[in-house]
């Protein structure tokens, strides 16, 4: 990797607002719905992105990926089925 440096053992300290940590709470419990929601049809999401790293703003959407295939309906029904207007 000619001409980039790499950054090892990086540790970055971050103080969160009494505020912000409500909102990464809130976010954090509506993932869990998702990922429990998911896990009674045999599926087993991961959550990634701002919610998993901490750094949640009023906007910020919940990043989620399933390993195995399937179909966008699929998808739709099970969010559906749980009462998730997307």
């Amino acid at each position: 990797m000619k001409g980039y440096k790499i950054l090892r053992d990086h540790f970055n300290t971050v103080t969160y607002s009494e505020n912000h940590m409500k909102l990464l709470q809130q976010k954090r419990e509506r993932s869990k719905k998702l990922l429990e929601m998911f896990a009674k049809e045999g599926l087993n999401p991961f959550i990634y992105g701002s919610i998993a790293r901490g750094d949640v703003h009023n906007d910020s959407d919940i990043d989620m990926v399933l390993i195995q295939t399937i179909a966008p309906y699929q998808i739709e029904i099970i969010l559906d089925k749980n009462g998730f207007n997307y």
